[in-house]
């Protein structure tokens, strides 16, 4: 405990003033007298800071030290004099900087340590030796005249005053006022009132009080000038960057937009690739969107490197401006993708190694990186063609997926085998000539070599894998046998032969499709042989009171495009061939088609209606722009059955009592309360008409024509029991006077008020009471059941929200971000003692390995977090407790919180708000008198602080529940663990700070990320403060960085 005596804790040991000393450790002489020995520097610096807090003892001055130094005749080396004044200390050239502070050669030869980079970047602005003796000079009295203490109108007419007077006696006043300005030790803050502002206003107003101004501008502008004032420009603030060169003339403002004169785009560009060079990337990009010059540089000056260090969507809002970027970006990751494991791995170590790289792997690990190449093929609208080998592992993906589905999961029955045929051949059509030998491969790999000989007789193959070639030449007969008996292979599991398989598709595809879905409804098929029918069209939808619309579409790489359009009208249901027809009309029919289906006086319904139009737009986004914007009477019927139920809920009853429909409650905007019930169309369907809805055809290829008259069937049934459910509900709206129009005009899914989400109230606390209160049934025998701390888990990437969950509650979890990562961990020696967690086809995989018999368990991925926690504590015998929650860290797994009150962690932020942005907001004075000595326990949670200053806000330490804060420094020195860490304050915004219902936080001393009670049950509040953060980091006004004090002191 920190208040306990010196011996407990100290970490050095008492020598004997003629012992020798050991390699490699730091001796000093310490205030209660005795010499010691500390292993390293910060051991040193701990003890010191823990006797000072125990003691109540102020820091010893230089004079003391020396005195001491001369009574035991040890004369200090002239390096180690320590200033008085000033935010850094100076140290021996050998010692090593303590974690959390910024240790730097400076450029007068001294080795000191800074508190902050903040401080280190103002001190070297104050002591460059590269600034001339009369800048230095010229900067110091500017810097000395705006500290007056005066009015701020006195204090800038003086600068004004002083910088006239230099500009008079100036060869060029352009080039000395840029001296004046870039030397301002503020000219890179943002704020308003500043040095460097004064310094161009009062050259303004000299430029223009002049009698020979122009004369002035044309002698001394020259293009050398110039040039510096782009260097000068780009090197500071981008908010003040217009106005600097539209006053020397480099460029200004076109209808709104920064433009860059035509002469100096050169060197303006030629300084933004200067500072890509210099790793001031975000510098660069932010300069390339402000002059709009999106096509002007590279993917690798900085967009490529931003992305690798996790800037990504800085780079996507960079790349929505420019098409060709776009195109050559997707591309290098597409090649990226096409890289082996090693090779990507290697690719990623040498850019760590030159900087360009984070600690994580994951945006190059394989499925991560082939999502976000889909991801940026949707979002920029480009052609598959952009990422053709992410097309390829795609549609290999689907092709392992579909036969995994059909030979592991499905019975094998001819329908089945029909639609696995349908979308292995769809997939191979839309691919490489490639795929039809990778379908054999996927296949040997499965251990399907009966299916393999199967597809190739059936495709009439003429090259085969080396496995198979070695079986045919050994028996040149069984590719007959594959073709002509069913059950030759002991593991050939279709009961079709290939022939007979042929046979019943030559059958299939001779059946006529029906005209009629039921007698006297006719069932049309619009497609090219029917094109007077698409044309007549919208004037059947203008005779229509109520249409009912459907689509089916496939999934395809990118995105899904529409196949078919199903619409249901009381006279007849007509199947549009979306797939075929764009080819044989022009594109101001298909136009007026959509316009007359979804914007004429008609009610419009769909079960999902939005998902529909969505992808009937994303299918065509340029003849359909604004569509939406002039859609009339579309109905979304599962938004009017959630309507009507919130008006009588026994207007839908479920016909199997057991049945239960998901829901989730929320609020409108204007405070009305909602409840979303989650069902599907067969289960509505089930439920209004008592009758069942075939869905067997849903997941066939709805891309391949012709179509089957089961597929045929299954898309116009599906959108004449839209009507159907329709009918009925409007009889028993009928029955029990509710007026559905108004119900109906609420069901617009394009004009839903906006959903406020609720505020979750459940905390840790509670939430751990409920685990407790669910497992204390199983518990029969308390001593059989082990403690949390015993329970020791890997899990998959599949469950790494489960793992958040379990570190929450004090487990030790092992994250994998990988197959290949989860493997090694699993396998590892020091690993045997944990269980790994998985899902799906992982855990089949994990179950081969012998090294992990006993210890691979399945769980469901989707579950709630909850259940899975219950299910896994019940089956290992675990029972946690109240003191186990944030006793581990979430983000490092380290056991070692650090309790914080609130108004501490607001104390740093703002503070460290202050030193970021330049700003003069931070009130010492007012933080101490907000913070006195001490904070009660009983007011923040049970945890309580003892407050220590010292003669700067710098030198603040506040004694917590199992640790030390450094307020100035922002570290986090936890009793449990060795050593310090920086705590992330900037991790949120000052929202979370604010907050009353937050009493204390936990900080991890690990690696100084922090949480609350709620932090994983309560979203509103990350989501809050992460936007609270963003603004901050964005903004680049001082009103929208400062956090107010005085705010803070009305709070507490």
């Amino acid at each position: 405990m920190l208040g306990a005596p010196a011996e407990e804790w100290d970490p050095g040991r008492i020598l004997r003033h003629d012992e020798a000393p050991e390699l490699n450790e730091v001796f000093s002489d310490c205030p209660d007298g005795y010499r010691r020995a500390f292993k390293s520097k910060h051991d040193r610096q701990m003890w010191y800071m823990h006797w000072n807090l125990a003691n109540d003892a102020p820091k010893p001055s230089p004079a003391v030290k020396a005195e001491k130094a001369v009574t035991s005749k040890e004369v200090p080396p002239a390096s180690t004099s320590r200033p008085q004044t000033g935010p850094f200390r100076v140290l021996r050239a050998k010692e090593e900087g303590r974690l959390g502070e910024v240790v730097s050669d400076c450029p007068d030869g001294v080795r000191r340590a800074f508190a902050s980079k903040e401080e280190r970047t103002q001190w070297y602005r104050l002591n460059d030796p590269s600034i001339p003796q009369e800048h230095r000079e010229a900067r110091d009295k500017s810097r000395a005249i705006w500290g007056e203490d005066v009015s701020p109108e006195e204090r800038k007419e003086n600068l004004t005053a002083y910088v006239i007077s230099h500009l008079e006696s100036a060869a060029n006043p352009y080039d000395r006022v840029l001296d004046l300005y870039r030397y301002s030790t503020d000219y890179k803050y943002v704020k308003e009132t500043r040095i460097a502002s004064a310094v161009l206003d009062a050259f303004q107003l000299w430029l223009s009080n002049h009698p020979n101004a122009k004369q002035i501008s044309e002698t001394c502008l020259t293009y050398d000038v110039k040039a510096k004032a782009i260097d000068v420009a780009f090197n500071g603030p981008l908010f003040f960057l217009m106005p600097l060169i539209a006053l020397f003339d480099v460029g200004q403002e076109v209808d709104g937009t920064p433009k860059i004169c035509k002469a100096m785009e050169p060197e303006a560009q030629k300084k933004i690739e200067t500072l890509a060079e210099k790793s001031k990337r975000l510098e660069a990009l932010d300069l390339a969107c402000f002059f709009g010059w999106y096509d002007t540089f590279d993917i690798h000056s900085f967009l490529v490197p931003l992305w690798l260090t996790g800037n990504q969507k800085k780079v996507e809002s960079f790349l929505d401006h420019t098409k060709l970027r776009q195109l050559h970006f997707v591309s290098y990751l597409d090649k990226l993708l096409g890289k082996s494991d090693r090779e990507r791995e290697e690719y990623w170590a040498k850019m760590v190694a030159e900087g360009l790289g984070n600690n994580n792997e994951k945006p190059l690990q394989f499925k991560p990186l082939k999502s976000y190449i889909r991801k940026m093929v949707v979002r920029f609208h480009l052609d598959e063609s952009a990422a053709p080998i992410c097309k390829a592992e795609s549609d290999k993906g689907q092709m392992r997926y579909n036969l995994n589905k059909f030979l592991k999961d499905q019975p094998r029955t001819f329908a089945n085998r029909l639609q696995y045929y349908d979308q292995i051949t769809g997939i191979i059509a839309s691919g490489r000539s490639h795929y039809k030998f990778d379908l054999l491969v996927i296949l040997l790999n499965m251990r399907e070599e009966a299916e393999a000989f199967w597809w190739y007789v059936l495709l009439g193959m003429t090259r085969l894998p080396k496995d198979m070639e070695y079986k045919v030449e050994a028996d040149p007969s069984v590719l007959e046998r594959a073709a002509a008996e069913a059950c030759y292979f002991p593991r050939f599991i279709s009961p079709f032969k290939v022939a007979k398989f042929k046979e019943m598709l030559a059958e299939q595809a001779s059946q006529k499709l029906p005209e009629e879905l039921f007698a006297g409804y006719p069932l049309k098929l619009v497609d090219g042989l029917s094109l007077s029918l698409f044309r007549q069209m919208p004037e059947i939808f203008s005779q229509q009171s109520v249409i009912a619309i459907d689509a089916e579409w496939k999934q395809e790489f990118g995105k899904d495009k529409i196949s078919l359009i199903q619409i249901a009208c009381e006279s007849a249901v007509y199947l549009v061939d979306i797939h075929v027809l764009p080819s044989l009309v022009d594109h101001k029919e298909l136009t007026t088609f959509f316009e007359a289906l979804f914007c004429g006086e008609a009610y419009k319904f769909g079960f999902d209606i939005s998902q529909d139009i969505n992808h009937i737009i994303n299918t065509f986004p340029h003849q359909l722009e604004g569509l939406k914007e002039r859609m009339q009477n579309v109905v979304c019927l599962k938004q009017l059955v959630n309507n009507l139920l919130d008006v009588d809920n026994k207007i839908v009853e479920m016909i199997d009592p057991n049945q239960r429909i998901p829901f989730d409650t929320y609020t409108t905007e204007d405070g009305e309360k909602k409840t979303d019930r989650n069902f599907s169309l067969a289960k509505l369907y089930n439920s209004v008409l008592n009758k069942t809805l075939d869905k067997t055809e849903q997941v066939s290829d709805w891309a391949k024509r012709p179509l089957r008259p089961k597929q045929v069937i299954y898309a116009a049934q599906d959108a004449y029991s839209l009507l159907e459910i329709y009918d009925e509900l409007e009889k028993r709206c009928n029955a029990r006077n509710i007026a559905l129009p108004n119900v109906l005009y609420q069901c617009n899914p394009y004009k839903q008020k906006k959903r406020i989400k609720e505020k979750k109230l459940i905390d840790d606390h509670e939430e751990m009471a409920m685990l407790i209160k669910a497992l204390e049934p199983h518990c029969y025998n308390e001593e059989e059941w082990k403690p949390v701390k015993s329970l020791k888990i890997i899990v998959d990437i599949m469950l790494n929200h489960l793992g958040k969950y379990l570190r929450r509650m004090g487990v030790d979890v092992l994250m994998a971000s990988c197959k290949t990562t989860l493997h090694q961990m699993a396998v590892d020696d020091k690993n045997m003692d944990r269980i790994v967690l998985s899902a799906g086809r992982g855990f089949r995989q994990l179950c081969t390995e012998p090294k992990l018999a006993g210890r691979v368990r399945d769980l469901l991925a989707r579950d709630k977090l909850e259940n899975l926690a219950i299910e896994l504590f019940r089956d290992m015998k675990v029972m946690p407790q109240m003191r186990d929650i944030f006793t581990r860290c979430v983000h490092c797994n380290k056991v070692g919180m650090v309790l914080v009150p609130r108004p501490i962690m607001h104390c740093m932020f703002s503070k460290h708000t202050a030193d970021v942005f330049g700003l003069d907001t931070f009130d010492f004075a007012k933080w101490k008198e907000l913070l006195g000595l001490g904070l009660a326990a009983e007011k923040y949670g049970g945890f309580g602080a003892e407050m220590h200053y010292g003669d700067s806000p710098s030198d603040v330490y506040a004694k917590v529940q199992d640790g030390v804060i450094d307020l100035g420094r922002r570290i986090v020195d936890c009793r449990a663990l060795l050593g310090t860490a920086e705590i992330q304050i900037d991790m949120y915004g000052s929202t979370v700070f604010s907050l009353e219902e937050i009493l204390f936080f936990y900080v991890c001393g690990g690696c100084g990320a922090f949480f609350w009670d709620g932090y994983g049950k309560k979203p509103h509040l990350a989501q809050q403060a992460a936007v609270a953060a963003q603004a901050t980091l964005d903004q680049s006004r001082d009103a929208d960085a400062d956090t107010s004090v005085e705010t803070a002191l009305s709070i507490e």
